[in-house]
């Protein structure tokens, strides 16, 4: 057990390059004397917020002021032995360390023995480890033991850790700031006389502070100086001018301390996290923010994370889905499965739906599935290896593996495919796909033994196909030990559409194949601790400007970040350079007085107000493509535009309002780009749509891009009719409606294919029965097919109705009232069915020929089974079809 001093003097001895040198008190050996200390002030601190905790109970202290020093602070040590080997060295291990890497905060000191080693030029060293044990306050004989004051006994600490980090120099000779508690007077008086004896060359001694300089503030400021002079970062300067301040008691400054409790909090955070809170004033030459990584709050969540990963290894899981509202946090959550995956030498792949962006049916899912067969082509070494996983693939997937080859190009990487002419009229498409897509997942997971985590981010944007496509990988690939499924969906769109399918899909899921995480805004102390965080100050000093920020944000972390970004713009909040204390300061009541958007859209509204126009007017067209625009695209459009759309969108990026994925350059967050498209007028919104999409469908019809057609056509849907009065045009953008949609519906996604009809026949010309009657009958017949494969009798009676209405020949008629059958019979109307089949019948002049009881008619039915059952799927799929109309119509 020794003294606080004593360890000071024993350190002093301890850490230098050269005794009596100004390198003794170098910026290196100053950090690793802090580094060592620090630990004792949080001990000191904590012993002395137990005590006070213990009077808040009505537990009398027994520590006064005068008890508070460096002869009544004792240490309890005790020590360690390693035996170490060093090369030529005669420096110990931790000397030059920078106080913001990682180290043993309990090391106290290190001692070094040499023994016996048989090679010159190595030395074994017997390292002897001195650890606190304890650091406790026992008055010494003479002290008075009058408890004082809490303000007195803050400020008694703040003289000791002042000798502590200033490493024994004393704050007062002969003079003490006038206090209604002068315990401690008596005591540093008669230190002050054995200051010569401890004083060691090439300290700076400082002159004395009479009391004029304590009561003017020149005291403070001096004290905080002769640290900064030592090298003391300016955050522990800054904590030891907080409790000198207490000694003015309620004239002290608004960062004067109120508690032990405070102190010790604080000396933890810069043992915690030393680069945020030890070494805060190194900011970037604009004064950023450091925002930190850290999931606030977030604990149990990514303790859900883990265990889900974990589970999926045992094939009890296969994945999480993640819920809440925009800028919660769901895409930080996320990214820890991506570290996760990387540190189990995994696969990670994801993907992004947009609300604003349309492309074609399962394209966001088959990029995924692109990136999956384009990582295990690069694993695969010897031709021997591909031709084996080929092999494997094609008696996986069957002759149906050429299905795939519009929505997985990069599968031919991995297996030639090949095309089947005939069958294609017979396949459901959809079924066949989801087989195709879930058997090509567990036949590479499983041969390679490779796990993989695949994202699929802002699904509540996901079209109907991919929702299925999902919704049967998930229940196929259970038992899987290698396929984990993050997805990220906002649950404020949920609510509002209860009876959405994206509602339905979530409330179907099984707990057995996603583990549901509900993720909310920041409490108010989590929203404190953030701001904290990213101003690298005490929580304790930002909790005014907190309570604002959490009055206004709610909590929403992307919201309360933008808020900061937005004060500092505004000027209400910067980074000080004056004086000695180097940190952020905010004007509270100007904050109070600014009229401070509501919501994170009108927030960055008025911030994106103030870019130059060519900015804006670049960020403009990108928001009307979507969350994300492709570098081709982009070129694309420039000629249009009439500026070089990629270099402005460079240029956003450099703002932080954008960056680059790939060859896309995408929006930071939803909302930014929702703010950006908010800020144009719905007329010159719709006007831009239709302009954009002409010229991209231009670009694909010439290049056979199907990819571009569907983005092109998506984007004229989006402006409508309202934006085209040229009748050719909009006959030309029905015709393209039609296109898509027949494409989408050739991949069995029949919801996308409906709304491409419908907005083809919102593009009709008037009176476009009789003028555009081929077009129209194309488009009426299309959308009432679609409306039936989704099972809505209602909507196919719409379309039916004009059918029959305008129909010019019985063909057409026919055709009508065949569908109508189907939706009937698919929605269980039996009698509705049949009535509108023997309607049909009569049309064509037939009847039902024989009733089921007929013992000829059984027979018959009973030889065409024979004769099918000894065909095989091939010789069946390949029978001829029918061409004649009148028969098809009757069978």
């Amino acid at each position: 057990q020794i003294s606080l001093r004593q360890w000071i003097e024993e350190s002093k001895s301890n850490i230098h390059d050269g005794v009596g040198t100004d390198s003794e008190f170098s910026a290196s050996n100053t950090s690793v004397y802090v580094m060592k200390a620090l630990p004792i002030a949080l001990k000191l601190a904590d012993r002395l917020a137990s005590d006070e905790e213990a009077c808040l109970k009505g537990i009398q202290s027994n520590i006064p002021p005068g008890a508070i020093s460096t002869d009544c602070v004792v240490i309890d040590l005790y020590s360690h032995n390693q035996l170490c080997s060093f090369h030529d060295s005669h420096e110990i291990p931790m000397t030059g360390h920078d106080i913001t890497q990682d180290f043993d905060w309990d090391v106290l000191s290190m001692e070094k023995e040499p023994s016996r080693s048989d090679s010159k030029t190595d030395q074994n060293v017997t390292m002897i480890e001195r650890r606190i044990a304890n650091v406790d306050i026992i008055p010494r004989q003479g002290v008075d033991p009058t408890p004082g004051s809490k303000d007195f006994r803050l400020f008694s600490l703040g003289v000791t850790l002042f000798e502590l980090f200033s490493r024994g120099n004393l704050l007062f000779r002969n003079d003490w700031p006038h206090h209604h508690d002068n315990t401690l007077t008596d005591n540093l008086n008669n230190e002050s006389a054995e200051v010569d004896k401890h004083s060691t060359p090439g300290i700076p001694k400082f002159k004395k502070f009479n009391r004029k300089s304590i009561s003017d503030g020149t005291f403070l400021h001096e004290s905080i100086a002769k640290l900064l002079i030592l090298g003391v970062p300016p955050a522990l300067c800054a904590l030891v001018g907080d409790l000198l301040d207490c000694q003015k008691g309620e004239l002290r400054g608004e960062d004067a301390y109120k508690s032990f409790a405070d102190v010790r909090e604080d000396l933890q955070l810069m043992l915690d996290d030393p680069t945020r809170f030890l070494d805060s004033t190194q900011v970037g030459p604009d004064h950023s923010f450091k925002f930190s990584n850290k999931l606030y709050g977030r604990e149990k969540d990514i303790e859900t994370v883990e265990q889900a990963y974990l589970q999926t290894s045992r094939g009890s899981c296969n994945g999480v889905l993640i819920l809440g509202e925009a800028g919660v946090g769901k895409s930080a959550l996320a990214s820890h499965a991506e570290e996760l995956t990387t540190h189990a030498n995994g696969y990670f792949f994801s993907g992004q739906f947009d609300k604003n962006y349309t492309t074609k049916p399962l394209f966001i899912i088959g990029n995924v599935f692109n990136q999956i067969c384009d990582a295990f082509a690069e694993n695969i070494r010897t031709n021997h290896d591909k031709q084996r996983i080929s092999t494997l693939l094609q008696n996986s997937l069957g002759v149906q593996a050429y299905l795939l080859h519009d929505i997985l190009p990069s599968l031919s990487k991995l297996m030639p495919l090949k095309s089947y002419e005939t069958s294609n009229h017979f396949v459901d498409m959809a079924r066949s796909l989801r087989f195709l897509f879930f058997t090509l997942l567990q036949t590479l997971t499983s041969h390679f033994a490779e796990s993989i985590t695949i994202l699929l981010d802002d699904f509540q944007w996901a079209d109907e196909a991919s929702l299925l496509l999902t919704s049967s990988i998930l229940h196929d690939i259970v038992g899987s030990k290698y396929v984990f499924f993050v997805i990220c969906c906002r649950d404020d769109d949920i609510k509002v559409e209860k009876n959405s399918h994206l509602a339905q899909w979530i409330a179907a899921v099984s707990e057995s194949h996603l583990k549901k995480i509900v993720l909310c805004n920041l409490n108010a102390n989590l929203c404190r601790k953030f701001v904290s965080d990213t101003l690298c100050l005490s929580p304790r000093l930002v909790c005014l400007l907190s309570s604002v920020l959490f009055s206004k944000t709610l909590g929403n972390p992307f919201f309360v970040r933008k808020m900061l970004e937005s004060l500092k713009e505004e000027g209400c909040l910067h980074f000080s350079l004056k004086g000695t204390r180097r940190r952020w300061v905010w004007d509270l009541d100007k904050i109070l007085d600014l009229d401070i958007a509501d919501n994170v859209v009108a927030l960055l509204t008025r911030k994106l107000d103030k870019l130059p126009s060519d900015m804006q007017q670049g960020l403009q067209a990108a928001a009307c493509l979507g969350s994300s625009v492709d570098n081709s695209v982009a070129e694309v459009l420039s000629s249009q535009l009439g500026f070089n759309l990629c270099t402005i969108l460079q240029q956003a990026m450099q703002k932080g309002y954008m960056d680059q994925v790939g060859s896309k350059f995408r929006f930071v967050h939803d909302k930014v780009h929702q703010a950006v498209y908010e800020m144009m007028p719905e007329k010159q919104r719709r006007e831009r749509h239709v302009a954009f999409g002409l010229v991209l469908s231009s670009q694909a019809l010439n290049n056979g891009n199907d990819d571009l057609l569907f983005i092109a056509v998506g984007q004229i849907n989006r402006g409508g009719p309202g934006a085209v009065s040229n009748p050719l045009q909009k006959t030309m953008i029905a015709s393209l409606n039609m296109n898509v949609g027949t494409k989408a519906v050739s991949l069995s996604d029949f919801a996308s294919a409906l709304d491409y009809f419908k907005h083809g026949i919102l593009f009709l010309n008037q009176n476009h029965w009789e003028n555009q009657y081929a077009l129209s009958n194309e488009l009426y017949g299309a959308a009432a097919e679609a409306a039936c494969e989704i099972n809505d009798p209602q909507l196919v009676m719409t379309f039916s109705d004009q059918l029959l209405s305008n129909s010019k020949s019985l063909e057409d008629r026919l055709n009508a009232m065949y569908i109508v059958v189907k939706s009937f019979r698919r929605a269980m109307l039996f009698q509705e069915s049949k009535k509108f089949a023997s309607n049909m019948l009569e049309l064509l002049g037939e009847e039902l020929p024989r009733p089921m009881g007929d013992s000829q008619l059984i027979s018959d039915i009973r030889t065409m089974h024979g004769v099918i059952s000894e065909l095989s799927d091939d010789s069946f799929l390949n029978l001829k079809r029918a061409h004649d109309k009148k028969q098809i119509f009757i069978v």
